[in-house]
């Protein structure tokens, strides 16, 4: 199919670009992506990282959102979606976020640095 062969190069071009430091191209690279496969949550959450570094928070939210609507058990958008909202100082949904990555990578690359963040958001509730 074209359109898996266009998902792929554009995943892999975006992978790269985001890798060189090249964050701008790379977004548009996952957009090129998730326009071949819309029924894919990888490309979107790759675009909510990136859009995420670019200071783009609302955008990002949005597509991090729309690819746990695809796939809700996708941990790295869970890791992305606490990230974003601990930026935003939304604790509360920060640590909601985080712990439901804990749940579907209790062995991810993250978990370190999750079990670290998590006492802090939970000190500053008021």
């Amino acid at each position: 199919m074209p359109s898996d062969k266009a998902y792929d190069e554009a995943l892999q071009r975006g992978e790269e670009l985001y890798k060189q430091g090249s964050v701008r191209d790379a977004a548009d690279e996952f957009k090129k992506a998730a326009a071949a496969k819309p029924d894919s949550d990888t490309p979107l959450v790759a675009m909510g990282s990136t859009l995420y570094e670019l200071n783009e928070t609302d955008q990002a939210l949005k597509f991090i959102k729309q690819a746990l609507v695809i796939n809700p058990n996708n941990s790295r958008a869970y890791l992305t979606l606490g990230t974003i909202y601990q930026t935003m100082g939304k604790r509360a949904e920060a640590a909601a976020a985080y712990r439901r990555y804990l749940v579907l990578a209790p062995d991810g690359e993250f978990v370190k640095d999750v079990k670290h963040i998590l006492p802090a958001l939970s000190k500053g509730r008021r």
